[in-house]
């Protein structure tokens, strides 16, 4: 797919690259509308719903047709262990990242970022982002466990006396006792038979684990996925000025390809009176065809009503980064929902609660935001892509590590120490409490950079059409 877009962008120039992939719709066979409602500040939330493309649409339907499906499953019983309430906490989880959205883009950005734009960049993050991430994760983890499995081997341990964890024995063997203890066959027993006896390893490994293997990649992941996503709403005027003015012979194309499709179909039949039709019509496909005529939303369509303020392209790129996130966070959430922590479905809803309020997905994108807004519109060639992701890195890796920690002391304690006082009450007080202060940290990094740079942005002021191109052609 990368080899497919980098041979596309050296072959077609921009202007002709402006279509949806997957329907290959044209941006202004829609665009306009949208341009349309958002000059007109029209306040109907259903009528900004209705100027979406075709992919966005496809999206929805697609989303609709999986709900009824697993709708359809969980009143028949047809799969034992998908009930009703594995339902409602299902879709529970997604109005949790909808209401969210909504607050964000309909309550405080809705001029900002089109409704078509986030669907695009939601579906992204909910499903190329998370694919992405966790098979990168998976391939760390593989290889880590690789190597502490070669590492072992290679020390030629085979057995230990005790239960592996720390749990009984002196962890002397003679050469007697080979052969009467326990194994280490599987490779998940030796990482946490090791990690659990080496303390100063474990935390390395959660550092690792924090930082590199969720973090890193998560934040990277999240940020091609708004790179991926081509949306009108960053195209610049000079852009949508060269679409318009070849999209007759673009509507011409489509129209021969889709002639070329029913010839094709209709000479399969043999020879016949539709294939002779086609042979004497044949001579007249050199003759030029005049471009197709466009509709009237299209034809009065400006594209200098595309200029705007670098302050509402750059609200536009934290929502849509926003979006990105919450898609991510949305189908992480049902993963560890139903996957990792499933056992009732009141360990269902209070896994969903608790991911509900500490959203570190969108904090973190929204700091990655100001700094590819810093690079786009403030033009600081100081910002790279590690400049972009190494703030939400930090926080995203402090967030996890930190509860990881915390959960590690208080299992490595076997109940005892720490914060167990007969259930695990203290543990989750603990968590709960460094939780709200690692996100509130983040939450106020990012309010405060956030003004800082809006002033820098509107003491900049308008730009006119280039506010715009500001952010497409950087």
């Amino acid at each position: 797919m990368a080899q497919e877009a980098r041979e596309a962008n050296l072959t077609l120039p921009r202007h002709l690259r402006m279509v949806d992939y997957i329907t290959m719709e044209p941006f202004l066979l829609y665009y306009p509308r949208i341009v349309e409602l958002r000059r007109s500040a029209t306040n109907s939330f259903w009528e900004h719903c209705g100027a979406i493309s075709g992919l966005s649409k496809l999206l929805l339907v697609s989303f609709k047709v999986i709900l009824v499906a697993l709708l359809i499953i969980s009143l028949s019983n047809v799969v034992g262990y998908w009930e009703l309430a594995d339902m409602v906490v299902l879709l529970t989880t997604f109005l949790q990242s909808f209401a969210v959205m909504y607050c964000v883009h309909w309550g405080w950005h809705r001029y900002d970022l089109s409704i078509d734009a986030v669907i695009k960049y939601f579906a992204c993050g909910f499903v190329l982002c998370t694919c992405m991430a966790f098979t990168v994760e998976a391939l760390e983890y593989l290889t880590f466990q690789s190597v502490v499995i070669g590492l072992v081997w290679w020390l030629e341990v085979r057995e230990v006396e005790d239960n592996g964890y720390g749990g009984g024995g002196d962890g002397s063997m003679t050469t007697d006792d080979v052969g009467h203890g326990r194994s280490l066959a599987a490779g998940d027993d030796i990482l946490k038979g090791f990690l659990n006896r080496q303390p100063a390893a474990k935390i390395f490994y959660i550092l690792v684990s924090s930082y590199l293997m969720a973090g890193l990649v998560e934040e990277v992941c999240k940020y091609f996925g708004f790179v991926m996503v081509d949306h009108p709403d960053f195209c610049s005027e000079r852009e949508l000025e060269k679409a318009k003015a070849t999209m007759p012979l673009q509507l011409l194309r489509d129209r021969e390809e889709d002639d070329d499709d029913g010839s094709a179909v209709t000479g399969e039949n043999g020879d016949g009176p539709n294939n002779q039709k086609n042979e004497a019509e044949a001579p007249s496909a050199n003759v030029e065809q005049a471009p197709v005529a466009i509709d009237a939303t299209l034809a009065s369509f400006n594209p200098a009503m595309q200029r705007r303020s670098l302050s509402s392209i750059r609200s536009g790129v934290t929502v849509a980064m926003v979006a990105v996130a919450l898609g991510f966070a949305c189908c992480e959430n049902i993963l560890h929902i139903f996957i990792y922590n499933r056992s009732s479905v009141r360990s269902e809803i209070t896994t969903l609660i608790v991911k509900s309020l500490f959203p570190v997905h969108p904090i973190a994108a929204a700091i990655q935001s100001i700094y590819v807004c810093r690079r786009d519109l403030e033009k600081d060639p100081s910002i790279g892509l590690g400049r972009i992701v190494l703030p939400s890195v930090i926080f995203h890796g402090t967030y996890d590590f930190a509860l990881m920690i915390i959960t590690s002391s208080w299992q490595r304690s076997h109940k005892e120490q720490y914060f167990y006082r007969g259930n695990t009450s203290g543990v989750a007080i603990a968590s709960f409490c460094v939780s709200f202060f690692i996100v509130l940290a983040g939450g106020l990094y990012y309010m405060f950079s956030s003004r800082a740079q809006y002033a820098r942005l509107r003491g900049r002021g308008e730009l006119g059409s280039g506010g715009s191109s500001a952010l497409s052609e950087a």
